[in-house]
């Protein structure tokens, strides 16, 4: 921690003009920056060069670098530029293998020929040589620089999709090198921290090697440094050999351990951070439909300055709660409520079908961002839409199966970042129950349910409603959950689930805001439901009926229970004749 407020210190005071500070920043910097950049070229020579113009370059233009906590990132992006003009103006030379290998033997004869036999450093040196140059950058920058897809995007200047397509392009191409080059295919995890032990310097910052098992995604580590043993014409490397190595190889991968962050509850509510901006102001939209296009689904919105190509706002719906972050405040909020448009139009869907985005359109006009894209189906479907500095929209669209565990959906913001926490208890819980009582033409209603507000609390705390209707009983629960009902655990906010549900069947629906709260009024021939439901809690608290006559016949309430751990005798009852759906718009007939 030390050393990182000596470098920050640096940082500044060089800024301000201190050439003693410049200088010692330069020292200090400098082997961490070789180390990068050689894992890159495997080119000694060619490496002493892009360090020696890539600091030149930072002493000229530091001055103007804003944030000095953007320095690594900044001076990485400078090096990386300067390696491109390297590659544009670089004649291949037969012998480049040989330099190769003839550079490695001095850093191998430093002390690893004891733990790693020659072969093994020549076939792990070889098969990332024969990579190409963009495979090698970003294994080096998500491997050894730890660095996130988003900060990877902007120093090889493509999107985030992108970025994460060509790691795991690069993975694939690696492990089909080391097959060829002998090794077996579940080495990848020890390939890489062997490459990294064999290009790291011994003066370099501490933590370099942070090649792990959960970053590859290949499985546990025993499982892949025990794979290494297939090589042939290996018989120096025993099991006590690679126990040695892995707790050396293997050092805690700094910063991805929960954030130990101060949270505020915030004295006021944020009115404004549960509100989307105008769909045109999004520049990146993402979303995961871990069961498929019919399923729950994540969600992931980034709003940039397109004057400055810097991130404004986010907004992340994962598996556990809902999040809204502020880069200009560095502030994170957690909230109850799932997103709405500003303009409180519906929340279209790259899925939607063609009939559903007809009847939204005919209701409220055409939206510029109406569904019908994405033609993929089944599990695990990944959906991205962009738009560049132009303002065209690029969309791509994928499988992946661990996209529920991936970083993107997993707190895309930095670690330093202020929690603001402003969910009720019953959404910090992830679920809750709730009771039912009303009067419609005459007829008592009572029952009781239970409702999870995230997916990962579908599963342990799943949805279920049971109703008493005049001494007639009905019992739903999971797929049979009723339409036109909250169902948050999908990733919509009730506002929308309920116009969507509308528009499925074609029906009519209006919506006018009143105060704090929105009321959806559906409408058939015979008769409307006009549900009042509370914005920041995210809920039905009330569904009023009225005959076509304009005439009120009767009302439901929805009380949902606030306290955590709720019991207060609202177990799940026991299923009568099996399940009897529940029809909202019936009720009372």
């Amino acid at each position: 921690m030390e050393t990182i407020r000596d470098e920050n210190k640096l940082i500044c005071e060089a800024r301000s003009g201190d050439a003693s500070s410049l200088n010692l920043l330069i020292e200090q910097v400098c082997p961490r920056l070789r180390q990068c950049v050689h894992r890159m070229t495997l080119n000694h020579h060619e490496t002493d060069d892009i360090v020696q113009e890539s600091l030149i370059d930072m002493a000229k233009c530091l001055g103007k670098l804003e944030d000095s906590d953007k320095f690594w990132p900044w001076l990485r992006r400078i090096a990386f530029n300067k390696l491109k003009d390297s590659r544009r103006k670089e004649v291949r030379q037969k012998d480049l293998s040989q330099k190769l290998y003839a550079g490695t033997q001095t850093e191998k004869a430093k002390g690893l020929s004891n733990l790693i036999s020659e072969e093994l450093s020549e076939a792990v040196l070889k098969s990332m040589y024969e990579l190409k140059p963009s495979h090698r950058r970003v294994l080096v920058l998500r491997c050894y620089e730890d660095m996130a897809y988003s900060e990877i995007s902007e120093i090889m200047d493509r999107s985030e999709f992108g970025s994460r397509m060509l790691f795991r392009r690069a993975k694939s191409a690696l492990q089909k090198r080391l097959a060829r080059n002998g090794l077996s295919k579940g080495a990848l995890l020890s390939a890489l921290i062997v490459f990294g032990k064999l290009t790291s310097d011994a003066q370099a910052a501490t933590g370099a090697v942070t090649v792990t098992a959960q970053s590859l995604k290949v499985g546990t580590v025993a499982a892949t440094l025990a794979g290494i043993i297939s090589l042939k014409g290996i018989t120096t490397m025993t099991l006590v050999g690679i126990a040695a190595i892995s707790p050396a190889f293997i050092p805690h991968r700094a910063g991805k351990e929960p954030a130990q962050s101060t949270m505020k509850v915030a004295t006021k509510p944020v009115a404004t951070v549960n509100y989307m901006p105008d769909p045109q102001k999004i520049t990146e939209y993402w979303y995961s439909f871990p069961d498929g296009p019919q399923g729950a689904f994540l969600t992931r919105f980034t709003a940039r300055d397109i004057r400055t190509d810097r991130t404004v706002g986010q907004w992340l719906q994962n598996e556990t709660g809902n999040y809204y972050y502020d880069r200009k405040g560095n502030t994170v909020y957690k909230l109850n409520q799932r997103f709405i448009n500003s303009d409180l139009s519906t929340m279209r869907l790259p899925t939607d079908s063609r009939q559903l985005t007809d009847n939204l359109d005919r209701t409220e006009g055409i939206n510029p961002f109406s569904g019908g894209f994405v033609k993929l189906d089944g599990r695990g479907l990944l959906f991205v839409k962009q738009l560049n500095h132009a303002g065209k929209c690029c969309t791509q669209s994928g499988r992946h199966l661990n996209m529920v565990k991936e970083e993107c959906f997993n707190a895309p913001w930095p670690q330093d970042v202020r929690e603001v926490d402003l969910r009720d208890d019953p959404h910090k819980q992830g679920w809750t129950y709730f009771t039912i009582n009303g009067r419609v033409n005459g007829k008592e209603i009572t029952g009781r349910g239970r409702i999870p507000f995230v997916m990962a609390a579908y599963e342990e705390h799943s949805p279920w409603i049971y109703l008493n209707i005049a001494g007639k009983e009905y019992y739903t629960e999971k797929e049979n959950y009723p339409k036109g009902f909250a169902r948050p655990w999908e990733g919509l906010h009730t506002i929308d689930t309920v116009r969507r549900d509308a528009g499925k069947v074609n029906l009519r629906y209006a919506t006018q805001r009143r105060n704090n709260d929105v009321e959806v009024t559906t409408a058939t021939e015979r008769r409307k439901l006009l549900y009042s439901i509370n914005i920041q809690r995210d809920v039905i608290e009330k569904i009023v009926y009225v005959g076509n006559n304009g005439e009120t016949e009767g009302e439901i309430v929805f009380d949902y229970d606030r306290s955590l751990n709720a019991t207060g005798g609202n177990h799940q009852p026991r299923q009568r004749g099996g399940e009897r759906r529940i029809d909202w718009m019936l009720i009372g007939r």
